[in-house]
Parts: C-alpha cells; sequence; structure tokens
C-alpha cells in the first residue's frame, strides 16, 4: 500500500468513526427528547447523558429482576455466561456503586465503593445524641468493619481505590468532634491482628456468626465501661457454646452475582449457648411470638436450605431485617436495663446474643420501621440506644431518620 492510500485509509476510518459517534449522539438525543416529551414532572425529566445512563441502568436493574424470577434456567445461563467471561479472559470492572464484584485476595470478592460526603448524616446522629443526653439516655454508636479494610493479599484490583474506608473515617471523625461515643470495631481488628479472610464470608460482605459473637463481647464490655452495665463477659466465650457447621451452603449476595462458575458454596455455622437460655421473642411484622431457647426463637431454620439463588442463609438469624423485634429475658443478670438496637443486618448475629444479658432488648431497623422513634423510645424507658451500622449504611438516610 503506498504512501498516499495508507493516509487515505486512515482518514476514512476516522471519517466513518466519526460518524458512528454523531449517529448515536443524534438517536441518545432523539430517544432523550422523546422521553421527556412523554413524563409528567421534572424530576423524572433526563437533562444529560449521565441521567440518561443512570435511566438505562434502571431499567436494566427492573428487567433483570424480572428474569430471576420468572425465566426458566436463568442463573444456569448466567453462568454459563460468566465460564465464557473466563474463558475469554474477560475481566472489565464496572467501579460504580453496584457494579462489578471483584476479587480482592484469598478468594474473597467484593464491591468497590466511591467517595461519599455522609456529613449529612453525621449531623443527625449528633443532633440525635444530643436529644438522647437530654432524655438522661446514653448513645453508644458501633461501627462495624468493610470487608476490604484488612485484606492479606491484593487481588485483580487495587484495594486503594476502594472509598469505603477513608468515607467512614470522615464521618466517625465528625462524631468523635462532637463527644458522641463511638466503638470501632475497625480498631479492635487492628489490635488483635485479625484478617478478613477470618472475619468474614467470601462471597458475602457480611461477617460470620462466629464474628458476630467477638463483636457482642465488645460492645457488652463498652456497656460495662461506659455505662455502668453488669454484663457477665465470660458468657461470650466461644467455648461456652455449641458451633453447628452446615457444610457447603451458602452462597452470599457478591456471590449470587458472580454465579458459581466463580466462586464456591461455603459453610454456615448456627451458634447456640450451652448455658440455660430462655427468650421471649416477639416480631409483629411476621406475626412470631415464641417462648424458648436462641435455637427456638431467634433462628429461621426454615432459611437453612439449599436453594443458593433464592435463598439468604445468612437471614436465619434474627429472621432477616424486620421493622421491629421485641425480646424479654427473665434470666438476665443486668435485669433492671432496657437497650434499643437499631441496626442494619450486621446486628441479625449480635442482637440473639447480646438479648441474653438484657432483660428487654428492643431491635429497630429504620429502614422499614415507619413510626415514631422518639415516641418509641419515650414508651418503652430504654436506658441505652445502640447504633451498629456496616460502612455503606451510612449513605442511606433512611437509616438516619430519628424523629
Amino acid at each position: 500500500m503506498q504512501k498516499d492510500e495508507k493516509v487515505l485509509y486512515v482518514a476514512t476510518r476516522i471519517f466513518i468513526f466519526i460518524l458512528i459517534i454523531v449517529f448515536f449522539s443524534v438517536i441518545i438525543k432523539y430517544g432523550i427528547d422523546k422521553y421527556n416529551n412523554n413524563i409528567g414532572t421534572k424530576e423524572e425529566k433526563i437533562e444529560s447523558i449521565a441521567d440518561y445512563i443512570s435511566w438505562l441502568d434502571k431499567k436494566e436493574q427492573t428487567i433483570e429482576d424480572y428474569s430471576s424470577k420468572y425465566l426458566a434456567g436463568y442463573n444456569k445461563i448466567i453462568e454459563l455466561q460468566e465460564k465464557y467471561k473466563s474463558a475469554i479472559k474477560w475481566d472489565l470492572i464496572r467501579l460504580e456503586d453496584g457494579g462489578t464484584p471483584v476479587n480482592i485476595g484469598n478468594g474473597m470478592i467484593s464491591e468497590i465503593k466511591n467517595k461519599k460526603d455522609n456529613s449529612a448524616r453525621a449531623q443527625k446522629l449528633i443532633e440525635f445524641n444530643n436529644y438522647l443526653e437530654e432524655k438522661g439516655i446514653n448513645l453508644l454508636y458501633v461501627q462495624a468493619p468493610s470487608k476490604t479494610d484488612n485484606v492479606t493479599t491484593g487481588g485483580t484490583l487495587n484495594i486503594k481505590k476502594d472509598y469505603i474506608k477513608e468515607n467512614t473515617d470522615n464521618f466517625l471523625k465528625k462524631l468523635t468532634k462532637e463527644k458522641v461515643d463511638v466503638l470501632d470495631l475497625r480498631q479492635e481488628i487492628i489490635k488483635e491482628n485479625l484478617k478478613s479472610e477470618e472475619i468474614f464470608f467470601k462471597t458475602d460482605h457480611h461477617w460470620k456468626p462466629k464474628t458476630g459473637i467477638w463483636a457482642t463481647k465488645k460492645v457488652a464490655n463498652k456497656l460495662n465501661e461506659l455505662y455502668n452495665f453488669n454484663i457477665n463477659i465470660d458468657m461470650y466465650n466461644i467455648i461456652k457454646y455449641e458451633v453447628k457447621t452446615i457444610p457447603k451452603i451458602a452462597l452470599g449476595s457478591e456471590g449470587k452475582r458472580a454465579t458459581l462458575a466463580k466462586v464456591e458454596l461455603e459453610d454456615f455455622d448456627i451458634i447456640l449457648p450451652k448455658f440455660k437460655n430462655n427468650l421471649n421473642v416477639e416480631i409483629p411484622s411476621k406475626n412470631i411470638c415464641k417462648e424458648g431457647s436462641i435455637s427456638d426463637t431467634a433462628i429461621d431454620w426454615t432459611r437453612i436450605k439449599r436453594d443458593y439463588y433464592n435463598t439468604e442463609v445468612y437471614a436465619a438469624y434474627g429472621y432477616g431485617n424486620p421493622p421491629l423485634i421485641k425480646v424479654k429475658n427473665d434470666l438476665a443478670n443486668d435485669s433492671d436495663k432496657n437497650i434499643l438496637i437499631i441496626k442494619d443486618s450486621f446486628a441479625n448475629v449480635v442482637w440473639p446474643y447480646l438479648s441474653l444479658a438484657m432483660n428487654n432488648t428492643y431491635v429497630l431497623d429504620l429502614r422499614y420501621y415507619g413510626e415514631s422513634l422518639k415516641q418509641f423510645i419515650a414508651e418503652n424507658k430504654i436506658d441505652a440506644v445502640i447504633m451498629l451500622y456496616y460502612p455503606a449504611s451510612l449513605e442511606d438516610s433512611n437509616m438516619f431518620n430519628f424523629e
């Protein structure tokens, strides 16, 4: 090919590429205009390409949700897709929130979080703490760890690109500056040189039930130290519990997205006290009112089944995330204390064990509790409020509605 022909060849392809870009820009602009002309409110309008992409993502998620429920063989199709992507070395990663679960080392997968400003939520918590102080009620904020805080080896992505630790650090700085009591379990993990692969499931963002016992002990110790509770800390030594391990049954939320083509099933522990325990547990939203041991009252055994893609085994603890749980324990050694736990799903493996030491334990998930929190506190004579949140929960405004 002569020099002039090469120049013409390159110029032609550049010209075709520009035409393609212009063509798709016109199509997208037409789509945006047509959509905006057929909707009612300004809030729904698409003002930019970024809005259009966000809109497409929502439609994609709707189709995916529908397909996963009603399309026969959906999970097998997705598994074949993942096997094919592995075979051709397709390892492109979507880094936005809710994007591709990535390998962070030692067979663990995790989502990656973008930089977020959680100062508004921090301010709401500070104001809530001030309100409780006026009422003579203690507040302890407990920061659960993130899976990417402390991994021993790197995976396919440089973990420094994950901002969840920085987001959480900034949130806690605002709390401590305003004298909110904080128990940062991330720092406790560092002190004990624990690793993420010991603490968390490989295929899920949640920590393991054994970690829940460990966290309960830390919380109980802090309640004794700060607020003169009288909890028997020895109660939370793991040797006082029977650990029933169910092999190869758990597939976490991140594992479901990666599919069994890329990850393996995990063992799951049900941890039950060897000592005498008797709880009265009421869950109004599920019409549950039970009396008995933790096994009888705080474990939903119907979730322990090998339906990997449709069942969340972790939610066997505490029946998932109901809006309100009431626990009465007549055997408690600190029988004069009423506590309120405001929580996300990380506390599902904490509240059953912490309630072993309390006369009355109330558990609220603000994402689903539609009534007045302040009225609930007043009516139930709460002595202390414990908030236990996972770092990603700091982004959810619904979890900071303290009215």
